[in-house]
């Protein structure tokens, strides 16, 4: 069975051992109006360093798709 998280954003990124976590964040509703909303953690992802490194590839490929596809614009140094 898949558990499916929700979140907007990576909030922090740390090195623990050899294990990296990932800090999934959501952003919640200011408590003024005309405030920005407030990232909270909500959840954690913990991987071993080289699988990290390896779904950095991954991910690169599918940005480079979204780019391709006209749904994002790369920097031009990004473009490499």
């Amino acid at each position: 069975m898949t558990t499916d998280i929700f979140a907007h954003n990576i909030g922090r990124i740390d090195l623990l051992g050899d294990m990296v976590r990932l800090e999934l964040t959501v952003l919640t509703p200011p408590e003024q109006d005309g405030a920005p909303a407030i990232p909270q953690t909500r959840h954690a992802v913990f991987m071993p360093l080289s699988g990290f490194v390896q779904s950095m590839g991954s991910l690169e490929e599918f940005v480079q798709k979204l780019a391709e596809a006209g749904l994002i614009a790369l920097a031009p140094d990004e473009t490499e």
